[in-house]
């Protein structure tokens, strides 16, 4: 698995759903403004690898299974020891074709639905 560059993976979901491709690599957690600053402080990277791959559901919907893993340093609260959390996540995202395909699916499961363009 490779590192990722700062706009990360480029991907074509549906052509992935309809081909049964799978895309992966290796991420360093420090550089997500999302999830950096509640990391543990530190300069080393925290890498977490992320796999991407196509298919369809039961229905013949096309999806995509994006997992992610790895170990978080995070700070205990309590004693403020830094500790690594695993991290073990698989999420299925529906993909739909188009703005009404996407309102209709969004009504219809529960599962998360997103634009495949």
């Amino acid at each position: 698995m490779g590192r990722q560059g700062d706009e990360g993976p480029t991907v074509s979901p549906l052509r992935m759903a309809a081909r049964e491709e799978a895309e992966a690599g290796t991420l360093d957690a420090r550089r997500l403004a999302a999830v950096a600053d509640v990391l543990a402080p530190g300069d080393e990277p925290v890498d977490v690898e992320w796999r991407i791959s196509g298919g369809t559901t039961a229905e013949g919907r096309p999806m995509l299974s994006i997992a992610l893993s790895g170990a978080l340093p995070l700070t205990c609260q309590r004693c403020l020891a830094t500790f690594a959390w695993p991290l073990a996540q698989e999420t299925r995202v529906l993909l739909a074709r188009d703005d009404a395909e996407l309102a209709a699916l969004d009504e219809m499961v529960d599962d998360e639905v997103i634009l495949g363009s």
